[in-house]
């Protein structure tokens, strides 16, 4: 793919290329001729892709799908095409999500917590824990924390958590219906103060506190 100058605005397939916009650039790249081998292996990859198509579909209904608008800032790719690259390992051929430690949702340069743990009481309270550096405090201390939620149950039908909680508060604690005994997977990322930077997610499969 090639950045081109483009002064007549145009756009769409040129041959065996095709010109189109991102970002306020216009970029060419050569188009992707179809594929009608159908493989064992061809097969399990486009059964993945659909899943984690029909995933993606789910967070455009959500604030999360500006999360992803953010984490693409400075970066020639699209919010979608972003999340297909960061996921689609994370999808098994039977439609589901093979491994949910692989998903994630945002990436970025602000700073990651230290030691972070979660856990959940049989009554659905969820609490967060984790510790910060001397300079993350400083300088990124005032930090939202925001949670993405996925229950084993509805693993389609992620829940985004933001309870005003910063990364100087050091933890957090929320409540979530679920199921007793089914596995609560959530991600957790900073947003800066001015909404523009945003820190990469970190999985936690939350533990069962009695």
């Amino acid at each position: 793919m090639a950045e081109v100058k483009n002064c007549l605005g145009i756009r769409g397939r040129i041959g065996d290329y095709v010109l189109f916009r991102l970002g306020g650039k216009t970029f060419l790249k050569r188009r992707v001729k179809e594929n009608k081998s159908n493989t064992e292996k061809q097969q399990v990859m486009r059964a993945r892709f659909r899943a984690a198509v029909c995933f993606y579909q789910r967070l455009k209904e959500m604030p999360l799908k500006q999360v992803l608008s953010v984490a693409t800032r400075g970066r020639c790719v699209s919010g979608y095409a972003l999340f297909m690259k960061m996921n689609l390992k994370a999808f098994g051929a039977d439609g589901r999500i093979a491994d949910f430690a692989l998903l994630q949702f945002t990436v970025g340069k602000r700073q990651r917590a230290y030691s972070l743990e979660g856990w959940i009481a049989p009554a659905g309270r969820v609490t967060l824990e984790w510790r910060n550096g001397w300079i993350s405090e400083l300088r990124e201390g005032q930090d939202r924390l925001e949670v993405v939620v996925l229950k084993e149950e509805c693993s389609f039908s992620p829940v985004l958590v933001s309870e005003g909680v910063t990364r100087n508060d050091r933890g957090a604690c929320f409540w979530v219906a679920h199921k007793p005994g089914r596995k609560v997977h959530v991600y957790c990322y900073f947003v800066s103060p001015d909404g523009k930077e945003l820190s990469q997610s970190q999985y936690v499969c939350l533990k069962e506190r009695i």
